[in-house]
């Protein structure tokens, strides 16, 4: 059921974000709607609310993975564009059709590889961790667009949640970009060392974002990054890439 599910929102990426202006968290939104009613007739079951956790934790080691991997000697330096572009975004709010048509690719093509990952399992298990999967997808393309866009605000009550989760993104693309690599959940950061907040000795989980509602991350060098990168974007970015490798001639 996965793939037709793929599909659609490809479709509906393609149709909305270059015409109608869909973002991409809207695409993940139906379509994790659409797997909800395609495995309504296994609810509710133990296996499938363990393989929803399971997925979960693995969704936060995605993010993780991907993380580091785009930060490997090979492909930092050109990941740093990447960075240029969230830190203009938080700057000016301009999210292309663009933006929202490769971040869906990107992640059709993701789903495809777990896809055929996940070909082995039984259908239970297979479609407990694709909920998680997509539950974590759809939530976290919201958070995101919450702390890279400057209008996305979060509800009044989740007000030291979305300080939280702004300290630890923005860490990651304004301070040190080989820490904070996991957004959706500090601990595999921590076990691996690239977490540099001295919280991480605290309680931590792999669910994604739970670390945040507990965990209090300083928002003020942030603040004071932006501000910096406001004066100059261009001489940011070079700072930037130095700290990547400052025996590079930029």
């Amino acid at each position: 059921m996965i793939i037709p599910i793929l599909v659609a929102c490809a479709v509906s990426a393609y149709s909305g974000g270059l015409v109608g202006g869909i973002p991409y968290d809207v695409v993940m939104m139906h379509g994790l709607l659409l797997y909800l009613q395609s495995v309504a007739d296994l609810w509710p079951t133990p296996v499938l609310g363990l393989g929803c956790l399971i997925g979960l934790c693995l969704a936060s080691l995605e993010r993780f993975c991907i993380g580091r991997f785009f930060h490997l000697p090979r492909f930092e330096r050109k990941h740093e564009e990447y960075h240029q572009i969230l830190r203009m975004r938080k700057v000016t709010g301009n999210f292309s059709s663009k933006d929202h048509l490769t971040e869906s690719v990107t992640y059709a093509m993701l789903f495809v590889v777990l896809s055929i990952a996940m070909i082995p399992l039984e259908r239970q298990w297979k479609e407990g961790i694709w909920l998680g999967l997509l539950l974590e997808h759809a939530i976290g393309q919201q958070l995101r667009l919450v702390v890279q866009l400057p209008y996305r605000y979060l509800p009044e009550f989740l007000h030291a949640f979305h300080q939280n989760i702004e300290a630890y993104y923005w860490h990651h693309v304004l301070i040190d970009s080989h820490a904070c690599c996991g957004f959706s959940s500090p601990f595999w950061d921590s076990c691996f060392g690239s977490n540099p907040f001295p919280q991480r000795f605290r309680w931590s989980t792999p669910l994604p974002f739970v670390d945040f509602f507990f965990i209090r991350y300083d928002w003020e060098p942030i603040r004071e990054q932006l501000a910096s990168f406001r004066v100059d974007p261009d001489a940011f970015k070079t700072r930037m890439l130095e700290k990547i490798d400052p025996a590079v001639d930029i």
